[in-house]
């Protein structure tokens, strides 16, 4: 069932998987809209008179069938065709293809700064950080995640906690197992966590070789000085900070191709 709050898909019919708002069963879906068809007419036709369909697009015309060949003036041709309603065919844009164009920009950065990297080690933070906001940036304008809001207030701070306490790789494992638990996982947050790590894992990979990266992502933080672990949120906070931007972000761009087909 598609989330009417959110546009994706859920796999829990009660509450979204991904933005953990109830759905409203009685709310129209996507699934209900796309089930829709044309009333069959008495004689099996599907067809109807009243739109004209021309190449993809539907061309409505309010035009009686008299039989007679109706005459007007040259201004009331100009009134009468302004009325037609031009409705072109839309794509639907799939979960699918919004992964799409996020991996289209962000695969391309990653292998830029993981070759900057390699032939300058002293430059990774340099790399790492406008990727991590980049890639939180990059997730919510093109809604592979739906925006952040309220109700994942909760499960964000679990999140933040067990990763101040034992790294991304296990608070992220951490956050799995309890959401298991209760039968409710934000797929929103497992995504962002998951966008950290691969960032991590290829410019550490650049810079320090495998051995290093694979210690660091698979020993968890057990050290006592409370420093290293704040370092641990640093990254977080800047993914995080990408995704909250992101639909101020969207808002802008949409004024801004409104403001363009409307001067078209």
């Amino acid at each position: 069932m598609y989330c009417k709050w959110c546009g994706m898909e859920s796999e829990d019919d009660k509450r979204c998987t991904w933005c953990g708002k109830a759905i409203d069963p009685s709310g129209i879906t996507r699934e209900k809209a796309t089930s829709e068809t044309r009333p069959v007419s008495d004689t099996g036709n599907t067809s109807s008179n009243d739109p004209m369909e021309v190449l993809g697009e539907v061309l409505l015309v309010d035009k009686p069938d008299t039989g007679e060949t109706d005459v007007y003036s040259p201004v009331e041709t100009k009134k009468r065709e302004s009325k037609l309603v031009r409705q072109p065919s839309v794509t639907p844009v799939t979960s699918s293809l919004r992964l799409e164009k996020y991996l289209s920009i962000m695969l391309i950065l990653m292998a830029l700064g993981m070759l900057v990297v390699h032939f300058h080690k002293d430059a990774w933070l340099n790399q790492f950080v406008p990727l991590l906001f980049i890639s939180g940036l990059l997730l919510g304008v093109f809604e592979v995640i739906p925006d952040y809001h309220d109700e994942l207030r909760e499960d964000v701070l679990f999140l933040v906690g067990v990763t101040f306490l034992a790294g991304p790789v296990y608070g992220t494992l951490v956050y799995w197992l309890y959401s298991s638990i209760r039968q409710r996982t934000n797929n929103s947050l497992l995504v962002l966590m998951a966008s950290y790590i691969v960032i991590r894992f290829g410019l550490g990979f650049a810079a320090h070789g495998i051995r290093d990266t694979v210690r660091y992502l698979a020993l968890p933080n057990l050290s006592l000085h409370p420093m290293l672990h704040v370092a641990e949120l640093i990254p977080l906070v800047l993914i995080g900070g990408g995704w909250g931007v992101s639909s101020f972000v969207r808002v802008f761009l949409d004024e801004l191709t409104d403001e363009e087909k409307t001067h078209a």
